[in-house]
């Protein structure tokens, strides 16, 4: 989404792919703010920025979700328990939220 916003006119020249997979528990804002790193770092050398750029600013970002790890799977039990409403449109969320939530409990 950010990369769209930002390169659309080259998107093409990214490789999604690898960069979905090497940033998998990174926020928006986490990959946001990889984004404007990375441009920092091409601009820097007086080129636009690659996937490889990318994964170099990535690299160096610890995401919330594993600083605060406890936190977020205690917000994520507390949603799953029926005491909050999913922002998602896609219906099987939840359950595949609860699923993973009880599977975790019984390992």
């Amino acid at each position: 989404m950010h990369l769209s916003r930002l390169r659309a006119h080259n998107l093409q020249a990214y490789d999604l792919s690898r960069l979905a997979y090497e940033t998998p528990n990174f926020s928006g804002a986490e990959i946001e703010q990889t984004l404007i790193e990375a441009m920092h770092i091409g601009f820097s050398q007086n080129r636009d920025f690659t996937t490889d750029d990318i994964l170099e600013a990535a690299s160096q970002m610890i995401p919330l979700a594993r600083t605060a790890k406890d936190q977020v799977e205690a917000l994520q039990a507390w949603a799953a328990s029926g005491k909050a409403r999913m922002a998602s449109r896609n219906p099987g969320l939840g359950d595949r939220l609860k699923q993973r939530l009880d599977a975790e409990e019984t390992s």
